[in-house]
């Protein structure tokens, strides 16, 4: 899109001729956030969904019938053998 030389002499106009043409102006770059614990809390999170998930199934795999423990002749609770 090709700018309309009146909108460009408007524009030019509304900038300080005593102003140096030649001014830069240096914004400073984001400086990096200083994380001296985030690998440790990291590692930690991790090991702690780890710990929690084996908790968890193990403690809801308490209340299923053990089938494969005891013998078919033992077998009282009714486990299927065809599945």
């Amino acid at each position: 899109m090709v700018a309309d030389e009146q909108i460009v002499l408007r524009a030019t106009a509304l900038v300080h001729k005593s102003w140096p043409e030649d001014v830069l102006i240096a914004f400073p770059g984001p400086q990096p956030a200083i994380r001296p614990w985030y690998g440790a809390v990291t590692w930690s999170g991790l090991a702690a969904a780890i710990v929690i998930a084996g908790w968890l199934g193990f403690d809801l795999g308490r209340g299923l019938p053990n089938c494969h423990a005891v013998r078919s002749s033992d077998r009282r609770d009714g486990c299927d053998q065809s599945v």
